[in-house]
């Protein structure tokens, strides 16, 4: 599978904020991004949706929910769920398993 990033370290906050707004800007028709909340030290708090809009609303398609870093120092998560966009996102039209998930799913 093609990916984006490297996946040797750890993102920091401002790396992984940078990498989130990177896939989103390559992959208009399959990703938005919202601050949800802000942290505790003022820090916004991103989800991310990926679907295909033009297969139908994301809100009646069945979905899933990835939640990752949820505390501070538990940046396997967040690693993880980049990875899974990434790999969804850059191979997108290319894997038919994983365009029919972005094509059905939320």
């Amino acid at each position: 599978m093609k990916t984006t990033f490297q996946y040797d370290h750890y993102y920091t906050y401002s790396e992984l904020t940078e990498a989130l707004q990177t896939l989103v800007k390559n992959h208009p028709d399959l990703l938005a991004m919202e601050s949800i909340c802000k942290s505790e030290k003022g820090r916004d708090v991103w989800a991310l949706t990926l679907t295909n809009k033009q297969t139908g609303d994301p809100l009646a398609k069945p979905a899933f929910y990835i939640d990752a870093n949820t505390h501070a120092g538990e940046v396997t998560g967040s690693m993880a769920a980049l990875h899974t966009l990434d790999v969804l996102c850059t191979n997108y039209g290319e894997d038919a398993q994983l365009t029919r998930l972005a094509d059905t799913l939320t």
